[in-house]
């Protein structure tokens, strides 16, 4: 007698992974990834040190982080936004993140610009960490038997 079952994995990756820090807001120009942002972008620095880090004394242009999209959440707003990496933020901390003006006033409600000490936020992944695909199983069942030998 032969069984088959098939088992498929996945991964979720949830909010208990959040990020938080601080959010502030700067004027939109040129960034550090060597792009013109606009004031209405969904834009957003991140901490200069991870930056950097990431850049490794090459050309910030090609950091790595450029144009990762980050998932930011305000609970005092209760807000959810995407940001695209276009910079990096020379007066924040490795987890702060500084906002364009259309993510900004999306985030706030459109308040005034200062520190927020409530952000959470994540790295959106473009791809899988892991492709899984399905696997079968064969489960084979053997009884013994009795026999009686006569010899």
């Amino acid at each position: 007698m032969q069984f088959t079952k098939i088992i498929a994995s996945a991964i979720t990756i949830g909010a208990a992974m959040a990020i938080t820090g601080d959010l502030t807001y700067y004027n939109a120009g040129m960034g550090a990834c060597g792009k013109m942002v606009n004031e209405g972008d969904y834009a957003c620095a991140i901490g200069h040190k991870m930056y950097e880090a990431a850049t490794n004394g090459g050309n910030p242009n090609n950091n790595p982080y450029c144009g990762k999209q980050i998932r930011a959440k305000m609970p005092s707003t209760g807000k959810t936004v995407t940001v695209t990496v276009v910079d990096s933020c020379g007066g924040c901390a490795d987890n702060d993140l500084d906002f364009t003006g259309g993510a900004w006033n999306d985030l706030t409600n459109g308040a005034a610009p200062t520190r927020y000490h409530d952000l959470e936020w994540d790295w959106i992944l473009t791809r899988p960490l892991h492709t899984f695909t399905a696997l079968t199983i064969h489960l084979v069942f053997v009884w013994p038997i009795e026999a009686t030998w006569h010899g």
